[in-house]
């Protein structure tokens, strides 16, 4: 399954979604859905796929019917379960590239049907920093950079032979406050200490409030607080930076980690306070953060009021609690900024899947 506009489950690779319960679904499969190599996807592919992703599904006369777990929204387990099948020589999936080579820092993926008109080969490169990105496509050894930073996209306006790319991204600049170190009224106080404006400010333009919030008292005297934040992109850093000397006296060392070492960290809940970019949309994927016990809830955040809304679908009543009893404080939601070569005619970003539509991208001349 995968979001619709308003943020709503709808079918993906299936024909047809029927909810039969709150967390039990039946899947119409799609009868022209086929392999890379030309397969059909069979039911089998299906139920093995789901189970892969930890999604409990049989096969009942030729649909799928499917039992997800307690613990998160149902909708958000399967917005992550891709669809695959294992050969001999190697993993193949339904999109209109495939896998043609694959190392630590690369892949190489090749069109299985050409199309007039459009690419027919991508190489993705990964390189150490974000800095070392922007450098490459600068000296034009690459043709496209995904998610600028809004300062490295104010620098590429105007670059001859690139053109920047902008789309709404699903996630958001947030503080994390730590419910295992710090209690309800700390994170409270602190909630309500923060100038969440300020701090969006430090992150940078490519970042958008959804509404003015005013701060309604001074910082609440306390135990020194670490600040986290993650060097893989700048703007998370200047806003770690920016809460450190928000937090006065309180503000402590501002740790700026790699990725790996953050995402440990967080995994662990070893931080006090933390920068973070999370998944902010669509509302089911609230579940993957803030409910007991769910994958992603680094702020180890456990509320029954919280748990409950998040199970029947009242998202508005969950973040209403959230604001009494506060696991976060939301700063502004990402704009997604690529830049792309000037010779690809109708570029996008993907609200969902940032390169979901690169297979409609026009090659000019």
């Amino acid at each position: 399954m995968r979001p619709d506009a308003n943020g709503r489950a709808s079918p993906g690779a299936v024909r047809g979604v029927a909810r039969l319960a709150s967390n039990r679904f039946r899947l119409e499969p799609r009868p022209d859905l086929r392999f890379s190599d030309g397969s059909p996807v069979a039911p089998g592919d299906l139920v093995r796929s789901l189970r892969a992703a930890g999604v409990v599904a049989e096969e009942r006369d030729g649909q799928i019917e499917v039992w997800t777990g307690g613990r998160v929204a149902p909708e958000a387990e399967l917005f992550f379960a891709p669809i695959f099948k294992e050969t001999p020589a190697g993993f193949l999936g339904t999109g209109p590239f495939a896998v043609a080579e694959a190392s630590g820092d690369r892949i190489l993926l090749r069109r299985v049907r050409p199309v007039q008109g459009r690419i027919a080969t991508v190489e993705i490169l990964s390189y150490p920093s974000s800095r070392d990105t922007f450098a490459r496509v600068m000296r034009g050894d690459a043709n496209a950079v995904m998610n600028l930073d809004h300062r490295q996209s104010e620098l590429m306006e105007g670059v001859p032979g690139l053109q920047l790319v902008r789309a709404e991204a699903p996630y958001a600049v947030a503080v994390l406050l730590n419910a295992s170190r710090l209690t309800r009224d700390e994170r409270r106080r602190l909630a309500a200490a923060l100038p969440a404006p300020d701090l969006a400010v430090a992150y940078g333009g490519s970042c958008r409030r959804e509404a003015p919030v005013a701060t309604s008292g001074p910082m609440a005297e306390g135990t020194t607080l670490e600040v986290l934040a993650s060097d893989m992109d700048p703007g998370l850093a200047r806003a770690g930076l920016a809460l450190r000397r928000a937090l006065g006296s309180r503000g402590g060392a501002l740790n700026v980690e790699s990725a790996k070492d953050m995402t440990e960290r967080h995994f662990r809940h070893d931080f006090d306070v933390t920068v973070a970019s999370i998944i902010a949309w669509p509302p089911p994927l609230m579940s993957m953060y803030w409910t007991s016990g769910a994958p992603w809830n680094w702020a180890a955040y456990s509320n029954a009021a919280v748990d409950a809304a998040i199970r029947d679908g009242r998202y508005d009543d969950a973040l209403a609690e959230m604001e009494r009893d506060p696991p976060v404080v939301f700063l502004c939601r990402r704009e997604r900024i690529a830049a792309v070569d000037a010779r690809i005619k109708n570029p996008t970003l993907g609200r969902w899947g940032l390169l979901e539509t690169l297979p409609d991208w026009e090659v000019g001349p």
